[in-house]
């Protein structure tokens, strides 16, 4: 795999331990982006690698094979690991070990990112610039949110291709908390909570506090301005939206947009059968007053990121074109007299990747990614 040795020697076993899933032993000469390996014994490696801050200037797979020989040397004659920068990747961290063996350590999503050539740890918490607009502190794609006085809301750009919304009105200053920028009372008794990503994507959820503020009529119908650079936006028959490349490539994705209310316990017999005439979208929680077997007691209630185990949910129907995004709430679950207030509505934007999957019981029709309920598991499928 890869480039040969530089000089005759036997060739290193490379200990790679892949985060939240399992270690494996590979045999190879020397570890260059993009090689192949193949796996051998499971094993486990009690090596810690941490990448250094400023990448080294040799970056060619020639000096990248020689920056690990040599440090494999210098781990042999002092018996303490010797990590390999030349290596470091964004998912990627290289140590050599005593023993001669090289130890990779890889994650499945990016965890740093280059800024002025330097390795950063990646960290969503926003910051005011000095141009007014927030920013995160580093992101692999590049994340914009309005800081207020315009309407503007936010824009992600990965590889000169930028997708960017914008609010009806304009917004006011947000309150930052770590990842989260909260725009307050954007329509009466609504907040709009805006929260980044690392990976530079965002969640923008409108938290709907009473009764009253959920018969505002711009919540049966919230059209956002669209502007792209790139992508063209568009709707899937599933219900989620994709901003594609020219090429027809996906580049930024959001799963079916979904509101939920707050309700913390399973709803009666009687409000299921309305609720199931009201909306064939929405779901909700099994009926009876306890729990059934196999359910978690004490599970986190309901708030602008996850509805909680027994929240009512609905998908939001949604209108695309050119220009705008017009999200339409279920407006019955939002007047429903036993609806439990604060109600979220959530489109969250992402760049497409690769990702996991999984399908519930519970949800024969839905992707397992789409599905707001987030509790892949065994047993007993809510």
């Amino acid at each position: 795999m890869g480039h040969p040795p530089l000089h005759t020697r036997t060739r290193p076993r490379l200990v790679a331990t892949v985060c939240g899933l399992v270690g494996l032993t590979l045999t190879c000469g020397v570890l260059t982006p993009g090689a192949q390996a193949t796996p051998g014994t499971s094993t486990t490696s009690t090596a810690s690698t941490a990448p250094t801050s400023a990448e080294p200037r040799a970056t060619t797979p020639l000096a990248r094979a020689k920056a690990e020989q040599d440090a494999a040397a210098k781990a042999r004659a002092t018996k303490q690991p010797v990590p390999v920068p030349e290596s470091t990747t964004e998912t990627d961290t290289v140590t050599a070990l005593p023993d001669g063996t090289m130890s990779l350590k890889r994650t499945i999503e990016p965890v740093r990112t280059k800024k002025t050539g330097t390795w950063v740890d990646l960290d969503a918490t926003l910051n005011a610039s000095a141009d007014g607009r927030v920013r995160p502190v580093s992101t692999t794609d590049d994340l914009v949110l309005g800081g207020g006085g315009d309407n503007t809301l936010a824009s992600i750009t990965s590889n000169g291709r930028t997708l960017a919304l914008t609010w009806p009105t304009a917004l006011p200053k947000p309150i930052l908390d770590g990842a989260g920028a909260l725009y307050p009372n954007v329509l009466p008794d609504v907040d709009l909570q805006v929260t980044a990503a690392k990976q530079g994507g965002f969640a923008h959820s409108l938290i709907v506090k009473t009764p009253e503020a959920a018969r505002h009529p711009k919540l049966a119908a919230l059209k956002l301005g669209v502007t792209t650079t790139g992508v063209a936006l568009a709707k899937n028959g599933n219900g989620s939206l994709v901003a594609k490349s020219t090429d027809g490539a996906p580049v930024f994705v959001a799963p079916s947009p979904q509101m939920w209310d707050s309700r913390t316990t399973p709803p009666s017999p009687e409000s299921t059968e309305q609720t199931a005439t009201r909306s064939a979208t929405t779901q909700t929680a099994p009926q009876g007053g306890a729990a059934p077997a196999g359910v978690p007691q004490g599970e986190p209630a309901s708030d602008a990121h996850h509805p909680g185990v027994h929240a009512r949910t609905a998908d939001l129907a949604t209108t695309v074109d050119a220009k705008s995004l017009t999200l339409e709430a279920d407006t019955g679950m939002l007047t429903a007299p036993d609806t439990v207030f604060p109600v979220y509505i959530d489109p969250t934007w992402g760049r497409w990747a690769e990702t996991w999957g999984w399908a519930q019981s519970a949800y024969p029709t839905k992707p397992g990614r789409e599905n707001t309920k987030y509790q892949p598991g065994v047993g007993y499928q809510r």
